[in-house]
């Protein structure tokens, strides 16, 4: 099984490029992407979808890349000729209506506002394909290291849960066997008593005992418990994304214990059932992080 928390981090150096990219995944109901990359690099999307959904399969991943170059080539000087141009009319103007004799220093005339500035290079992104790819993979390889990691411990934990599960319905049916002999001797006096002075008023309640004693029974549930558990076991040895199954299984399971719960009247059996529903809300959290 694969958690659906996870980083992972690619970095690939050239000569005048650095790029790192990097991964991040939480949980999510569904296969959520999103990706963080600069404004001329957004045709990459589809590239950074398609190889992340050839491996995964849920949650919310979060794609982020950043592309370093080397200052001496990520811009270049641009120099605005009717700009200064302009400048030095006005120039021209202002000293001929101050009667000033003009005297303009080129180098001075250049470092007026936006005469000559730096403009960033436009990145070709079609030249560093290869290389985000390159990051693209690394990234992914960690990511799914560390899902994988994840995803062992939590099955080692689900299935010890799942153990302590299997050890409380067996419990549990042990004792209500128990608790139905009892109900069963007790039903028999009582009718046994009914039968020798039964009277036409205590018809109804003769009725309710009897069908109280029926409606108790909770050997369905039991059984269905019991496959549901083994249902689970073949699940979480299954590898790739098994979350929602399991999910799935936990609800039956719920519904299950609740109708026992309903059913039971026994305070000791009672309290058997919300230690086994505790139990199983603590497998439900867990496989919420399960893809």
């Amino acid at each position: 099984m694969v958690s659906m928390t996870g980083y992972g981090r690619g970095e690939v150096k050239q000569e005048h490029i650095n790029i790192v990219l990097e991964i991040k995944s939480v949980n999510h109901k569904y296969l959520d992407i999103m990706t963080r990359v600069p404004p001329n690099f957004w045709r990459l999307e589809p590239l950074f979808k398609e190889k992340i959904k050839e491996v995964i399969h849920r949650g919310r991943v979060e794609v982020y890349i950043n592309l370093n170059l080397d200052s001496n080539k990520e811009y270049k000087p641009i120099v605005d000729a009717d700009l200064a141009l302009a400048y030095l009319q006005k120039i021209r103007s202002m000293a001929g209506k101050l009667d000033i004799k003009l005297d303009v220093d080129f180098s001075a005339l250049t470092k007026l506002p936006e005469v000559i500035r730096l403009q960033e290079k436009k990145v070709e992104v079609s030249s560093f394909l290869p290389l985000i790819e390159q990051a693209l993979v690394k990234a992914l390889k960690r990511l799914l290291i560390m899902r994988e990691a994840e995803g062992k411990k939590l099955a080692a934990d689900i299935r010890e849960r799942l153990n302590n599960l299997q050890k409380m319905v067996s419990q549990i049916s042990e004792d209500f066997i128990k608790h139905r002999s009892r109900q069963e001797n007790t039903l028999k006096k009582r009718l046994q008593i009914w039968l020798k002075s039964v009277k036409l008023e205590e018809q109804q309640d003769i009725k309710e005992s009897i069908f109280q004693y029926f409606r108790s029974d909770i050997t369905e549930e039991v059984v269905r418990m019991r496959s549901h558990i083994d249902q689970f076991s073949k699940f979480i040895k299954l590898k790739g994304a098994v979350g929602k199954r399991l999910d799935f299984l936990v609800q039956e399971m719920n519904r299950e214990i609740n109708t026992m719960g309903a059913k039971i009247e026994c305070a000791k059996l009672k309290h058997k059932v919300v230690l086994f529903k505790e139990e199983l809300e603590k497998i439900r959290e867990q496989i919420q992080n399960l893809e």
